[in-house]
């Protein structure tokens, strides 16, 4: 409950300063970087009728570019990051989903930190972007898991910290409330099935014209 708080704190604070709000007509250019959840999420939406990997933005006058990487762990994010810009121009925003490959064998603490300080390094590297923390999504199983329910717990908490984290600094925070381990959204223990990746997709989706077009901090806002 408390994240909820300080979401709306900023969301207040960011009304009466009128900051970070895009309007519809600006090119804005939008990266979507991240771990095979995104790799296949991009596949998915090609071959789908989903308006494919544009997700419909043009209408927010916004271009996407995905760029995933099976495998990714948290500490290549920005190395990763300096390879895309060696060969594409920086985005105006950036969508990042990473840290699932890290739990069950980096301590909760530890990854925090970890995220957090790529997240400063790719801001270093792309002055001026805008971050989008979409959250560690839940799977079946997790690397070298002995207490599943303890390792479901170490993502909740490093989604609050590094979402309250990402907002207090500016960005935005993407969330996944459908999208659930009992609900068999999963074609093996960590990717997405076919339904999974449509909810994925249409939850991105949501949250890009929000925040394209208004001062919401995070979505959905509850």
């Amino acid at each position: 409950m408390w994240q909820f708080k300080v979401i709306y704190m900023l969301l207040k604070d960011s009304r009466s300063q009128g900051l970070f709000k895009f309007t519809s007509g600006i090119q804005n250019k939008i990266w979507i970087v991240g771990s095979s959840i995104i790799k296949r999420a991009f596949t998915y939406a090609r071959q789908s009728t989903y308006d494919g990997p544009k997700l419909d933005m043009q209408r927010q006058g916004a271009e996407i570019r995905w760029q995933g990487k099976g495998g990714l762990r948290t500490k290549q994010l920005s190395s990763f990051v300096h390879l895309l810009l060696s060969v594409e121009d920086p985005p105006d925003i950036m969508v990042i989903h990473c840290g699932g490959n890290d739990i069950g064998s980096t301590p909760a603490l530890k990854l925090r930190a970890d995220i957090l300080r790529e997240l400063d390094e790719v801001r270093s590297l792309v002055p001026g972007v805008l971050i989008v923390w979409s959250q560690i999504l839940p799977r079946f199983e997790w690397r070298g898991e002995k207490s599943h329910s303890a390792l479901n717990n170490v993502r909740e908490r490093v989604n609050n910290k590094v979402a309250t984290e990402v907002i207090n600094n500016g960005g935005r925070y993407i969330k996944y409330p459908e999208i659930r381990e009992e609900d068999h959204f999963f074609v093996d223990k960590v990717h997405l099935s076919d339904m999974g990746n449509n909810l994925f997709l249409h939850r991105i989706q949501e949250a890009l014209q929000c925040f394209l077009t208004s001062y919401y901090v995070a979505f959905p806002a509850r």
